[in-house]
């Protein structure tokens, strides 16, 4: 399963990114990355700072793949 967040931070040291998602992948051993919006993920992570403008075609770029989609709110 690949994984891609688009976090608060670059590096992951926003408090937000080291409590809440990143966090659980971390526990769990899960492969993550900083999500680029032409790479296929499994399961993608949006901030709330993320731009979505950009991230609302994920789905339609990709064909409207089975992707699941979480929303930090």
């Amino acid at each position: 399963m690949k994984i891609g967040i688009v976090p608060h931070s670059n590096d992951f040291t926003h408090p937000s990114d080291r409590r809440k998602f990143v966090r659980y992948c971390k526990i769990k051993k899960l492969n993550i990355e900083i999500a680029k919006f032409k790479n296929f993920y499994d399961v993608l992570y949006i901030s709330g700072k993320a731009d979505l403008t950009i991230w609302c075609n994920y789905k339609k770029k990709n064909n409207f793949k089975k992707i699941k989609i979480i929303f930090d709110a």
